[in-house]
């Protein structure tokens, strides 16, 4: 599986979960996981992982599988890479990860 970086100039816009884009809150979007959901993304390159709830669609970006926020990318260790083989792994989601922290009016 193949993730990206999150546009970061997307702050402030909503998700497709009705929440405003943090590129600080731990994030990601996905055409097909579960809205909602908790997963572990692991950077298979240098073994580093990251827990991140998934709030919106994407990326629609072909070959790509995942879009992930900054402060997942800077947390995982990608650095200024775009790219990255990833593997994920479904996670019990905490209380904190299932609110969103500023809806869209």
């Amino acid at each position: 599986m193949t993730a990206s970086r999150s546009r970061t100039g997307r702050a402030g816009n909503c998700t497709s979960n009705g929440e405003r884009y943090n590129p600080n809150n731990f994030t990601a979007a996905s055409k097909s996981l579960p809205m909602g959901s908790t997963i572990k993304v692991t950077d298979v390159k240098n073994g580093n992982s990251v827990n991140v709830r998934i709030n919106d669609r994407g990326p629609y970006v072909r070959g790509r599988s995942l879009e992930i926020s900054s402060r997942a990318v800077h947390d995982i260790g990608l650095g200024n890479q775009g790219l990255a083989k990833v593997t994920i792994t479904q996670q019990q989601p905490s209380l904190s990860a299932a609110t969103p922290s500023a809806n869209c009016d």
